[in-house]
Protein backbone atom coordinates (compact mmCIF):
# COMPACT_ATOMS: atom_id res chain seq x y z
CA UNK A 1 0.00 0.00 0.00
CA UNK A 2 1.40 3.53 -0.64
CA UNK A 3 2.13 6.04 1.83
CA UNK A 4 -0.51 9.07 1.11
CA UNK A 5 -0.97 11.54 3.37
CA UNK A 6 -3.85 14.11 3.86
CA UNK A 7 -3.02 17.50 3.63
CA UNK A 8 -4.92 20.75 3.80
CA UNK A 9 -4.68 23.51 0.73
CA UNK A 10 -2.09 26.05 2.75
CA UNK A 11 0.14 23.49 2.53
CA UNK A 12 1.09 23.77 -1.31
CA UNK A 13 3.07 26.20 -2.54
CA UNK A 14 2.93 26.21 -6.00
CA UNK A 15 5.24 22.96 -7.08
CA UNK A 16 5.91 21.78 -3.47
CA UNK A 17 3.94 21.15 -0.65
CA UNK A 18 5.02 21.23 2.76
CA UNK A 19 4.07 18.68 5.89
CA UNK A 20 3.05 19.64 9.25
CA UNK A 21 4.90 18.54 12.76
CA UNK A 22 2.80 15.62 12.73
CA UNK A 23 2.94 14.31 9.51
CA UNK A 24 7.08 14.85 9.25
CA UNK A 25 6.99 12.88 12.62
CA UNK A 26 5.55 9.72 10.79
CA UNK A 27 7.20 10.53 7.89
CA UNK A 28 10.60 10.36 9.25
CA UNK A 29 10.26 8.46 12.67
CA UNK A 30 8.11 6.04 11.86
CA UNK A 31 7.89 5.21 7.97
CA UNK A 32 11.69 5.99 8.26
CA UNK A 33 11.62 7.88 5.01
CA UNK A 34 14.33 10.24 3.32
CA UNK A 35 14.42 13.00 0.45
CA UNK A 36 14.04 11.36 -2.62
CA UNK A 37 11.31 8.84 -1.81
CA UNK A 38 8.10 9.08 -3.15
CA UNK A 39 4.69 9.71 -1.14
CA UNK A 40 1.31 10.12 -2.25
CA UNK A 41 -0.39 13.30 -1.04
CA UNK A 42 -4.10 14.24 -1.43
CA UNK A 43 -4.34 17.45 -1.94
CA UNK A 44 -8.50 19.09 -2.31
CA UNK A 45 -9.34 16.61 -4.94
CA UNK A 46 -6.21 15.64 -6.57
CA UNK A 47 -3.95 13.09 -5.59
CA UNK A 48 -0.08 13.88 -6.15
CA UNK A 49 3.00 12.21 -6.00
CA UNK A 50 5.50 13.78 -4.51
CA UNK A 51 9.54 12.87 -4.31
CA UNK A 52 10.69 14.43 -0.63
CA UNK A 53 13.22 16.96 -0.65
CA UNK A 54 16.52 17.65 1.96
CA UNK A 55 16.60 20.32 4.42
CA UNK A 56 15.45 21.51 7.86
CA UNK A 57 11.21 21.89 6.52
CA UNK A 58 9.74 18.60 4.99
CA UNK A 59 8.67 19.70 1.52
CA UNK A 60 7.62 17.49 -1.13
CA UNK A 61 8.37 18.22 -5.03
CA UNK A 62 5.14 17.65 -7.21
CA UNK A 63 6.41 15.07 -9.90
CA UNK A 64 3.05 13.96 -11.16
CA UNK A 65 -0.88 15.11 -10.41
CA UNK A 66 -4.34 13.21 -11.18
CA UNK A 67 -7.82 14.13 -10.49
CA UNK A 68 -9.46 12.20 -7.60
CA UNK A 69 -12.76 11.36 -9.79
CA UNK A 70 -16.35 12.16 -8.09
CA UNK A 71 -18.13 8.63 -6.80
CA UNK A 72 -21.24 7.61 -8.19
CA UNK A 73 -22.79 8.14 -4.88
CA UNK A 74 -21.88 10.73 -2.76
CA UNK A 75 -23.62 9.28 0.69
CA UNK A 76 -24.23 11.15 3.99
CA UNK A 77 -24.77 9.29 7.48
CA UNK A 78 -26.52 11.25 10.37
CA UNK A 79 -26.02 8.86 13.33
CA UNK A 80 -27.78 9.65 16.11
CA UNK A 81 -24.53 10.32 18.97
CA UNK A 82 -23.83 6.81 20.71
CA UNK A 83 -23.06 6.66 24.35
CA UNK A 84 -18.78 7.04 25.01
CA UNK A 85 -16.46 6.61 21.95
CA UNK A 86 -18.68 4.27 19.88
CA UNK A 87 -18.93 7.03 17.17
CA UNK A 88 -15.20 6.85 16.59
CA UNK A 89 -15.67 3.32 15.49
CA UNK A 90 -18.39 4.66 13.04
CA UNK A 91 -16.06 7.56 12.08
CA UNK A 92 -12.94 4.80 11.34
CA UNK A 93 -15.63 2.73 9.40
CA UNK A 94 -16.97 5.20 7.07
CA UNK A 95 -13.91 6.79 6.10
CA UNK A 96 -12.49 3.12 5.06
CA UNK A 97 -16.25 2.63 3.03
CA UNK A 98 -15.47 6.23 1.42
CA UNK A 99 -18.80 8.28 2.73
CA UNK A 100 -18.62 11.93 1.95
CA UNK A 101 -19.67 13.38 5.77
CA UNK A 102 -20.95 12.32 9.32
CA UNK A 103 -23.90 14.18 10.55
CA UNK A 104 -24.22 13.34 14.52
CA UNK A 105 -27.66 14.62 15.65
CA UNK A 106 -29.70 13.97 19.26
CA UNK A 107 -32.74 12.02 19.12
CA UNK A 108 -35.30 11.32 21.92
CA UNK A 109 -33.42 8.31 22.97
CA UNK A 110 -29.77 9.68 22.50
CA UNK A 111 -27.79 9.42 26.06
CA UNK A 112 -25.36 11.95 26.18
CA UNK A 113 -25.85 15.75 26.23
CA UNK A 114 -22.57 17.87 25.94
CA UNK A 115 -21.43 21.56 26.50
CA UNK A 116 -20.16 23.58 24.02
CA UNK A 117 -16.80 23.50 25.13
CA UNK A 118 -17.15 19.13 24.98
CA UNK A 119 -18.44 19.53 21.72
CA UNK A 120 -15.24 21.38 19.89
CA UNK A 121 -13.11 18.98 21.82
CA UNK A 122 -14.65 16.10 20.11
CA UNK A 123 -15.15 17.42 16.60
CA UNK A 124 -11.06 18.19 17.26
CA UNK A 125 -10.73 14.63 17.85
CA UNK A 126 -12.62 13.35 15.08
CA UNK A 127 -11.73 14.84 12.60
CA UNK A 128 -8.00 13.92 13.73
CA UNK A 129 -9.65 10.23 13.17
CA UNK A 130 -10.99 10.93 9.79
CA UNK A 131 -8.33 12.95 8.64
CA UNK A 132 -5.70 9.62 9.97
CA UNK A 133 -8.18 7.17 7.97
CA UNK A 134 -7.47 9.11 5.37
CA UNK A 135 -4.27 7.85 4.62
CA UNK A 136 -4.89 4.65 4.76
CA UNK A 137 -7.86 4.70 1.85
CA UNK A 138 -6.18 6.75 -0.03
CA UNK A 139 -9.52 9.01 -0.66
CA UNK A 140 -10.15 12.52 1.09
CA UNK A 141 -11.30 12.78 4.72
CA UNK A 142 -14.79 12.00 5.80
CA UNK A 143 -16.12 15.11 6.72
CA UNK A 144 -17.53 15.91 10.23
CA UNK A 145 -20.29 18.08 10.62
CA UNK A 146 -21.45 20.07 14.01
CA UNK A 147 -24.17 18.09 16.27
CA UNK A 148 -27.60 18.52 14.51
CA UNK A 149 -31.19 18.62 16.92
CA UNK A 150 -33.56 15.57 15.37
CA UNK A 151 -35.47 18.78 13.91
CA UNK A 152 -32.57 20.00 12.27
CA UNK A 153 -31.78 17.16 10.62
CA UNK A 154 -34.83 16.37 8.79
CA UNK A 155 -34.58 20.03 8.20
CA UNK A 156 -31.43 18.93 5.55
CA UNK A 157 -33.80 16.59 3.46
CA UNK A 158 -34.22 18.64 0.54
CA UNK A 159 -30.27 19.17 -0.23
CA UNK A 160 -30.69 15.30 -1.19
CA UNK A 161 -32.72 13.30 -4.01
CA UNK A 162 -32.92 10.40 -1.37
CA UNK A 163 -33.52 10.23 2.34
CA UNK A 164 -33.23 6.70 3.86
CA UNK A 165 -34.46 6.59 7.83
CA UNK A 166 -33.42 3.22 9.49
CA UNK A 167 -35.61 1.89 11.89
CA UNK A 168 -35.88 -1.75 12.94
CA UNK A 169 -39.74 -1.56 12.44
CA UNK A 170 -39.56 0.05 8.56
CA UNK A 171 -42.06 -2.17 6.48
CA UNK A 172 -39.81 -1.66 3.63
CA UNK A 173 -36.93 -3.51 3.69
CA UNK A 174 -33.89 -2.04 2.43
CA UNK A 175 -32.92 -4.33 -0.69
CA UNK A 176 -36.51 -3.77 -1.99
CA UNK A 177 -35.95 0.17 -1.74
CA UNK A 178 -32.79 -0.09 -4.09
CA UNK A 179 -34.52 -2.50 -6.64
CA UNK A 180 -37.21 0.13 -6.44
CA UNK A 181 -34.99 3.09 -7.17
CA UNK A 182 -32.06 4.05 -9.54
CA UNK A 183 -28.79 6.17 -8.52
CA UNK A 184 -29.62 9.07 -6.59
CA UNK A 185 -26.21 10.99 -7.48
CA UNK A 186 -26.81 11.95 -3.81
CA UNK A 187 -28.51 10.69 -0.27
CA UNK A 188 -28.40 10.51 3.32
CA UNK A 189 -28.75 7.82 5.52
CA UNK A 190 -29.79 8.08 8.97
CA UNK A 191 -29.39 5.79 11.87
CA UNK A 192 -30.84 5.72 15.27
CA UNK A 193 -29.09 5.45 18.98
CA UNK A 194 -29.07 1.92 21.00
CA UNK A 195 -32.20 2.12 22.06
CA UNK A 196 -33.49 2.70 18.70
CA UNK A 197 -35.91 5.78 17.17
CA UNK A 198 -39.33 6.36 19.34
CA UNK A 199 -42.41 5.38 16.71
CA UNK A 200 -43.16 9.12 16.40
CA UNK A 201 -40.33 9.82 15.33
CA UNK A 202 -40.50 7.56 12.81
CA UNK A 203 -43.53 8.85 11.65
CA UNK A 204 -42.37 12.33 11.47
CA UNK A 205 -39.43 11.45 9.18
CA UNK A 206 -42.28 9.62 6.64
CA UNK A 207 -43.92 12.63 6.70
CA UNK A 208 -41.03 14.96 6.16
CA UNK A 209 -40.23 12.79 2.80
CA UNK A 210 -38.09 9.89 4.03
CA UNK A 211 -38.21 6.56 3.01
CA UNK A 212 -38.29 4.86 6.49
CA UNK A 213 -36.57 0.89 6.04
CA UNK A 214 -35.06 -1.89 8.09
CA UNK A 215 -32.10 -3.74 7.40
CA UNK A 216 -34.41 -6.71 7.47
CA UNK A 217 -34.48 -8.96 10.63
CA UNK A 218 -31.37 -8.65 12.12
CA UNK A 219 -30.58 -5.99 14.84
CA UNK A 220 -27.43 -4.16 14.53
CA UNK A 221 -25.27 -2.51 16.77
CA UNK A 222 -25.81 1.55 16.23
CA UNK A 223 -21.98 2.19 15.69
CA UNK A 224 -21.93 -0.60 13.09
CA UNK A 225 -25.83 -0.07 11.32
CA UNK A 226 -24.46 3.12 9.24
CA UNK A 227 -21.35 1.32 8.09
CA UNK A 228 -23.51 -2.14 7.16
CA UNK A 229 -26.14 0.23 5.12
CA UNK A 230 -23.99 2.26 3.83
CA UNK A 231 -21.87 -0.82 1.93
CA UNK A 232 -24.95 -2.05 1.04
CA UNK A 233 -26.15 0.95 -0.96
CA UNK A 234 -22.79 1.61 -2.22
CA UNK A 235 -22.36 -1.63 -3.74
CA UNK A 236 -25.89 -1.55 -5.44
CA UNK A 237 -25.58 2.61 -6.32
CA UNK A 238 -21.56 3.23 -6.96
CA UNK A 239 -18.78 3.59 -5.39
CA UNK A 240 -17.66 -0.17 -3.73
CA UNK A 241 -16.84 -3.04 -6.24
CA UNK A 242 -17.14 -0.76 -9.31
Amino acid sequence: MPNSFWLPPECREGDFVFFPPEERHHIQKVLRLKPGDSVQVLWRNMRLEVELQPGEILKGFIVSSSPIPPPPLNLDLAQSVPKGKKIEDTIKLCSQIGLRKIIPFFSLRSVPRWEKGEVEKKMERWTKIAIQESNVSGFPPLQIESPLSFKELLGNLPHYNLGVFLWENGTLKLRDLVREKGNPGNALLVVGPEGGFAPEEAEEARRKGFQVASLGERIFRTEIAGAIASIFLMSHWGGLGG
